[in-house]
């Protein structure tokens, strides 16, 4: 018989289960945004990144279920004013997208020191495999960022890394 989950973990699962699907919606709808500013490399970048974030809420979601335990899906917190009022430069959109990734790692890093705490090496292990994931996205957007500032210095120079984004 599998052994269900600590309360603790669960509760944190179900969050980040929920802010992963937060995550996916914020990078679609950075997708849509650059889409309008007819940067369509950047788009499809974006769109990549919100199934990735989608594939972590699912995986989560068959973890709680192997484990034994109902997954309770939370609304997820989706800003709409994102692309109204605060997103009005490339910039600004990576900024974001950057903030939420490093927020995810600090989330997981978390979630790890509770898993720990309560002696289930299982669960350990998901969130590192996770932790892992994030570390190498953290290290490949804070090169896109170097670049996002550079290109955005220039007019026109920004369409060079959205070509390069369409590739990744």
């Amino acid at each position: 018989m599998v052994q269900q989950l600590k309360k603790s973990l669960l509760d944190v699962i179900q969050k980040s289960i929920s802010i992963e699907y937060s995550a996916y919606f914020t990078y679609r709808q950075a997708g849509h945004w650059f889409d309008k500013h007819h940067l369509p490399g950047t788009s499809s970048f974006c769109f990549r990144q919100a199934e990735g974030e989608f594939s972590h809420a699912k995986s989560l979601e068959e973890y709680v279920m192997k484990r034994g335990d109902l997954v309770i899906l939370n609304q997820p917190n989706i800003n709409q004013t994102l692309v109204t009022d605060i997103w009005r430069t490339n910039q600004e959109v990576f900024h974001h997208l950057f903030q939420l990734e490093q927020e995810n790692y600090k989330l997981y890093e978390e979630n790890s020191k509770i898993a720990r705490q309560e002696e289930d090496e299982v669960t350990l292990r998901l969130f590192t495999d996770i932790l892992d994931q994030q570390l190498t996205e953290l290290q490949e957007f804070e090169v896109i960022m170097s670049k996002v500032k550079a290109y955005s210095a220039v007019p026109g120079l920004f369409y060079h890394l959205d070509h390069e984004l369409r590739k990744a």
